[in-house]
This record gives C-alpha cells, sequence and structure tokens, in this order.
C-alpha cells in the first residue's frame, strides 16, 4: 500500500480469530524522508472471536429444487440467529419473476440442529427472512457444524449459467445476549444451472444365455426420450426395434445414444454384453452285450437345443467311444462321449455303462470216443451241447470213418481226428473240442488144415480155413493171403511135420495164425505090386526075377509073405492076376 504525500489513510489491522483478550503489535511504515525511513508504531487493543456463518448451494438442473447447506464456524454457543434471502430473477416478457420459492419443507435440519425451530416470512418480492431458534432453551455448541439444509423449489426455468443467491442481514443471538459476527453484509452464494445429465433405466445388462428370450431395451431416457441402440457385433446379438435377440454366443458392445437438447446433456452409455453359452445335455444309455459279441451300436440323445437348433448347428458332433473291443473280458467298461464343439453350447456329458455279460459255458456229456473195430456198428454221437444248442462234427480224415447226421460209420481201420463244433449263440460261448478216433483191425483166424499123405508123395497145397471176415468180406480183400510152409518134402520119411502160416496182409485185418499138421504115412500096398505101379501085371513078375537075380531090390518082393523071395512069390503074382 501506497500513502500519497500530504494524504491520511486509514489502516485496519486485524488478526486471527483464535481467541479473546488483548491484542498488541508494531506496525513498520516506510517513508520517503531520507532522514527517517522506517516509522515503528505500536498497535494495542481488544479483540474478540468470531463467529462466522457459511451458505453453499448446489449446481442444478434447469428445474430441480436447490438446496442450500448452512453451516456455523461459531466460537460462542449460539441459540438463535436469523438472515434474508434474497432469490435470483429473470425476466419473462420483459417482466422480472423470481425463479425459486421456500418449499413446503422449508428445512432440513442436521444433526447438530434437530431441535432448531424456524419460521421463514417474505420480506419484499424477491427477500425471505428466517427466523432460526431453540424452542427448548437448547444453542448449538461451539464448532464447525452444518446445522440445516434449506429446501427452494422452482417456478420458472432457469437459464444455463450462473445464478446467485443474496445472504444478508445475518444475526446471531448467545446466552449473553451478544452478537458476535464477523463476515460480509452482503453474501452472495453463486450456483450453476447445467443441463440435465440423462440417464437410462438399466445400470447394466443381466446374465444372459444363448438361447434367452429376446430382451426389451429402455425405449427412453428416464426424462422421456427417445434412445437410439446399437451393437458392434451383429453376429453375436441384433436388436429391431428396441428388441435385443440373441444369434450365438459371444461379446458384443452395446452403445445406448441420445442426442440431447436445450436442457439436457447428450446421452452416450456404453455396456458390454457377454452371452453365455448355454449348456447342452449329450447323453449315452447304457447297454449290454455278450462276450465274444460286437459291440452295439451307441446312441446319442441331446437335451438344451435352443431356438431350432438341432445335432447339425454343431460345429462338431461329440463322439461316442469305450475301451471294450470284441475280444474284451466281462465286466463294465465305460462310454465316453467327447469332443463336441460349438459356438453357442458348453457340453455337459452323460457317459454311460457298457456291460459285457459272460457267456456260458458249453460241454459234453462224452469226453472221449471208445476205441472201435473194423466191422462194428456206427457210434452214435451226441447231437447237442449242454445248452441245447445242435453241434457240427466234422473229420480229418473221411477214409477212416464218415458221419451221416449224428452217427460215426467206420470205413476202414486207422486213426482221425474227430472235432466237434457249436458256434455258440448270444448267451452260450462257442464250443469246440477235438476227439481222436481209433478204428482197429479185426482179428482174423487163418486156420490151416491138417493134412495125410503118403511118403513118396510131394507135399498137397494146404487147406486155409478163414473165421472173422466182416461186413461179409473174403480173402479177396487180403493184399496178401497167408502162405504156408512145411519142412517135409518127397523124400520126407513117414512122420508128423509142422504146417506153419505167415505172410497175410491186409487193411483191416490182423491175423492170427492156427498152424497145422502133415502127417506122412506108408502109402496102402496093392498086393502083388512088385514095383508099385499101382498094377499087378507082368512087370511085377520081371521085378522078382530081377529082386532074385539081385539087380534090383523090391520091398514089396515077398508077395507070399514067407520072408523069402523066390519063385513062390512069382506063383502068388501069376495067381493075383488070374484072380486065384
Amino acid at each position: 500500500m501506497v500513502i500519497a504525500a500530504n494524504r491520511n489513510t486509514t489502516v485496519t489491522v486485524v488478526y486471527n480469530s483464535i481467541e479473546e483478550g488483548d491484542f498488541s503489535g508494531i506496525m513498520q511504515i516506510y517513508s520517503n524522508d531520507p532522514d527517517s525511513r522506517l516509522v515503528n508504531v505500536n498497535v494495542i487493543g481488544s479483540r474478540f472471536a468470531p463467529n462466522y456463518m457459511e451458505f453453499a448451494a448446489n449446481d442444478v438442473f434447469i428445474l430441480d429444487e436447490q438446496k442450500m447447506d448452512v453451516k456455523l464456524d461459531n466460537y460462542d454457543n449460539i441459540n438463535g440467529f436469523q438472515f434474508d434471502i434474497k432469490i435470483p430473477t429473470k425476466k419473462i416478457n420483459k417482466i422480472t419473476t423470481t425463479v425459486y420459492k421456500p418449499s413446503e419443507t422449508v428445512f432440513t435440519p442436521a444433526d447438530t440442529g434437530k431441535n432448531l425451530s424456524v419460521e421463514c416470512r417474505q420480506v419484499d418480492e424477491q427477500t425471505y427472512r428466517y427466523f432460526c431458534f431453540f424452542l427448548n432453551g437448547g444453542d448449538i455448541p461451539q464448532g464447525k457444524n452444518t446445522i440445516m439444509r434449506l429446501n427452494f423449489t422452482p417456478t420458472e426455468a432457469l437459464e444455463l449459467g450462473t445464478c446467485t443467491f443474496t445472504i444478508s442481514n445475518i444475526k446471531l443471538s448467545t446466552p449473553d445476549f451478544t452478537n458476535k459476527y464477523a463476515g460480509a453484509s452482503d453474501i452472495p452464494v453463486a450456483f450453476n444451472v447445467i443441463k440435465k445429465t440423462q440417464e437410462i433405466a438399466l445400470s447394466d445388462f443381466p446374465t444372459m444365455t444363448y438361447g434367452d428370450n429376446p430382451f426389451t431395451l429402455p425405449t427412453q431416457t428416464t426424462d422421456g426420450f427417445d434412445i437410439v441402440w446399437n451393437t458392434d457385433n451383429q453376429g453375436v446379438v441384433e436388436i429391431d426395434s428396441y428388441l435385443l435377440s440373441i444369434k450365438r454366443a459371444g461379446t458384443t458392445r452395446i452403445v445406448a445414444t441420445q442426442a440431447g437438447g436445450n436442457y439436457y446433456e447428450p446421452l452416450t452409455k456404453e455396456f458390454t454384453l457377454t452371452i453365455a453359452k448355454s449348456m447342452l445335455t449329450v447323453t449315452t444309455d447304457d447297454y449290454f452285450r455278450m462276450e465274444g459279441e460286437a459291440n452295439p451300436n451307441f446312441s446319442i440323445s441331446y437335451d438344451g437345443f435352443k431356438y431350432e437348433d438341432t445335432m447339425e448347428s454343431l460345429i462338431k458332433q461329440p463322439t461316442i467311444s469305450t475301451k471294450a473291443k470284441l475280444n474284451s473280458a466281462p465286466g463294465n467298461y465305460e462310454i465316453i462321449i467327447s469332443g463336441g464343439l460349438s459356438d453357442c453350447y458348453e457340453f455337459n456329458y452323460i457317459n454311460g455303462t457298457l456291460t459285457v455279460i459272460a457267456k456260458e459255458e458249453q460241454t459234453l456229456y462224452i469226453t472221449s470216443i471208445p476205441e472201435m473195430t473194423y466191422g462194428d456198428d456206427y457210434y452214435l454221437l451226441p447231437d447237442t451241447t449242454s445248452s441245447g444248442l445242435p453241434l457240427t462234427w466234422s473229420l480229418s480224415d473221411s477214409s477212416v470213418a464218415s458221419i451221416e447226421g449224428n452217427k460215426l460209420n467206420i470205413q476202414k481201420a486207422g486213426t482221425t481226428t474227430l472235432t466237434a463244433k457249436q458256434e455258440g449263440d448270444t448267451t452260450h460261448k462257442t464250443f469246440t473240442e477235438v476227439f481222436t478216433v481209433v478204428v482197429k483191425k479185426v482179428m482174423l483166424n487163418v486156420t490151416v488144415q491138417d493134412t495125410l499123405r503118403y511118403e513118396g508123395e510131394k507135399n498137397p497145397e494146404f487147406s486155409l480155413i478163414y473165421e472173422g471176415f466182416v461186413l461179409g468180406e473174403n480173402e479177396s480183400v487180403l493184399t496178401a493171403e497167408p502162405v504156408t510152409t512145411c519142412d517135409a518134402d518127397e523124400n520126407s520119411p513117414t512122420g508128423v511135420y509142422d504146417i506153419t502160416l505167415s505172410g497175410g496182409k491186409a487193411d483191416n485185418y490182423d491175423f492170427n495164425y492156427f498152424n497145422g499138421i502133415l502127417t506122412i504115412n506108408e502109402k496102402p500096398h496093392l498086393k502083388g505090386d512088385v514095383n508099385e505101379d499101382g498094377y499087378v501085371n507082368i512087370n511085377d513078375v520081371v521085378a522078382i526075377i530081377n529082386h532074385i537075380a539081385g539087380t534090383t531090390y523090391w520091398r514089396y518082393a515077398d508077395v507070399n509073405e514067407d520072408t523069402n523071395v523066390n519063385i513062390n512069390d512069382v506063383v502068388a503074382v501069376i495067381n493075383i492076376m488070374a484072380g486065384i
């Protein structure tokens, strides 16, 4: 501050209102007098702790109520106060009119002013006076306090910009009846009249899932202006006439816009909308099969398709599998569903169980084929297993035996393999059993007849007797007939000789030989047949003479059996010839 030459000025010294009491200080004044540059002035006085009132109005929309907060910053207990409020005005058709009036609810007390009574009186066209006091002798304690809120109702639409209430004639009352108010005589309380922010009656989208019904969007703001809706991903949702329809699962940005107007701010509100995938339950049934069978065709059922979707709507349809194979042992095997892929569905797989049931064993009541002999009648084979299922019989060598129905017919001696097979059915296992069939050769008894001959003769052809041929066969079926051997020949003396059999061969017969006896006897003698030619004639007479002469020996020369060979024997021959 500069004090002009030869002029007076008033200086007001204000100390901080910390507490009441005396104060003193030194004020230094700098002079342009070269002889006295600095002048110290002692300042002495008394002070009091002032009380302040503060008023605060909020920015409002054009037609909104005004709510003004009233605060006290007091160092005394205040039991009453008053103040005037001048209402803002505007010109309408060149007529000045106030834009607010006190509301029916004049004030709303705060905690510190809850026992406060307020009376409002109109002083003039613009000014209202408020009388505030405690009916029960209470007061407002020292401190900084918001004591109440004044309520004003708009009478006209305000113009955008700054508007001001004016506070004046402030009076405070303390219990000692002093009025200690330190403040301006006219206090402007300014506030801004602003465009109203528009709102939508939708804070956020509800959780939405593919398959939900169309969602109806708000058509207007809360102030009644039409909203324009858009989406940046029409593959996820489609908006038509305020109806949001779901197309598939995914995320999209939804934007609501309203252009605003003279008194309303434009509206742009963005939402992030996520359409969750719907749950699709995929189920397979439980299945049963017998062991050894192929797995059945597993089926899949779906529950949860939305709209007109089918399994063809899936990117990839689920597949079904199991660890059970054709030769898997009896037991339970999980039927597993997996691999489904979709833009719109999560998959809930409900697997099934494949039960492989053990097939029943099949048996035969025979454990072997008894040995048979060539020529035996047929052997009757079982025609079913223990299950009652028909058997199939087969032979490895049909030349040994043949099968007719369930009859095993012998063809020849030998060994062959007989196989019994039953393919099984839905409840019985396949049955296979192999038997060895042995067909023995039949025993053929061969007997050589005992034979008698005379000494000096050749051995006759020995006769064989066969016993044991079967099926009407005879020695013609032998590949080699038995042969006879005997040690005797035509020169062998009388006696008994063995006739031995051997060498017989046959496909179906074994040989049991019964050997014979060859008996060589003396040949029977025709009396007078000296030369043993079978006749009695002159030759026999000559033979006797030669015997007598000693040229030859004839054992039968003693015709008359007198132990001498002489002329009497010749006579005997002649008599035989004569029949005497």
